[in-house]
């Protein structure tokens, strides 16, 4: 399902798809196509621990993990960020060009029990990307594919074959673009 493409050999000029290349570990410039889009996974930080909720929203703003980290420093006020409430989360994405329109697991599954993540493939309607927030973790899903994400794994992983697919829901995001915002993101140059 997945191939590697050298940006390189690509002779149609898909600017749209370059400004995601990235290095791989030999130092070619690679990028990920998936059958629809192009599936992209923020590399984890350098300079500090990556944590799950910034690194989340790095994946649905397609940015890089220090620069939406140093715009969860600027957007909470703090000069650390290490776990992030959901009201937390829902302040920062105001700053992003997307939403988050958050639901009970229950309003999905219509059960008062909590479902697992391996459940989300029957309850979850298709062609759309979540924020799954499961006990103490942030998880990105993508399911027009059924694909996880985290910061974990710094990579897009199938659902059914995520480590950590028994995990109970606490609550479901979906995330919605919305209109181009004015460049919110933080420079890095300080």
């Amino acid at each position: 399902q997945r191939e590697t493409v050298s940006a390189e050999s690509s002779q149609t000029d898909l600017p749209s798809l370059r400004k995601n290349v990235r290095l791989d570990e030999s130092g070619e410039k690679n990028f990920i196509l998936t059958e629809q889009v192009m599936k992209q996974a923020p590399q984890k930080s350098v300079h500090r621990k990556t944590w799950c909720g910034p690194y989340a929203l790095a994946v649905w703003a397609n940015q890089d993990y220090d620069v939406i980290y140093q715009l969860c420093r600027k957007a909470l006020r703090q000069r650390v960020v290490t776990g992030m409430w959901n009201h937390e989360v829902e302040r920062v994405t105001r700053r992003l060009d997307f939403r988050l329109i958050w639901k009970n697991q229950k309003a999905y599954s219509g059960s008062d029990k909590e479902p697992t993540v391996a459940k989300l493939r029957d309850i979850l309607p298709p062609g759309r990307q979540f924020l799954v927030q499961i006990t103490r973790h942030y998880i990105s899903i993508d399911t027009s594919d059924w694909m996880a994400c985290d910061n974990h794994h710094a990579k897009w992983i199938p659902l059914d074959e995520w480590e950590h697919r028994r995990a109970k829901v606490c609550k479901i995001a979906e995330v919605r673009k919305r209109g181009k915002k004015k460049n919110p993101l933080p420079s890095l140059s300080n």
